[in-house]
């Protein structure tokens, strides 16, 4: 989680960013955007990800050949995430494909 647009722009396309450097080390089948953002931040990162191959061992189990940007809004701030209660804000149909957001980052999913 990042703080703001600047943050994730140069996370992400900026000179060293995730989906500018090397395609060949890109790993991660979906990237999930839950900072503090502008849709239009969140509509560029999307772009910028379909210019982008997936690492041949990424795609396991998946059709898709480049990234899949989910733009996961949350909410608890830092005693949420002291205390393993934070609130993922993602569509249905995207976290049953992103389940890495239930394993990874919450005890429970409200469906």
């Amino acid at each position: 989680m990042l703080p703001g647009p600047k943050q994730v722009e140069d996370a992400y396309l900026g000179t060293d960013g995730l989906l500018t450097g090397d395609p060949k080390s890109l790993h991660p089948a979906y990237i999930i955007d839950s900072s503090t953002c502008d849709p239009g931040t969140s509509r560029k990162l999307a772009l910028a990800a379909t210019n982008v191959q997936l690492h041949p061992d990424a795609m396991s189990g998946s059709l898709r050949a480049t990234p899949a940007v989910i733009d996961a809004p949350v909410s608890g701030g830092v005693p949420g995430a002291q205390n393993a209660t934070l609130t993922f804000m993602v569509r249905q149909e995207l976290c049953k494909k992103a389940d890495c957001i239930q394993d990874n980052y919450n005890q429970a999913v409200d469906e």
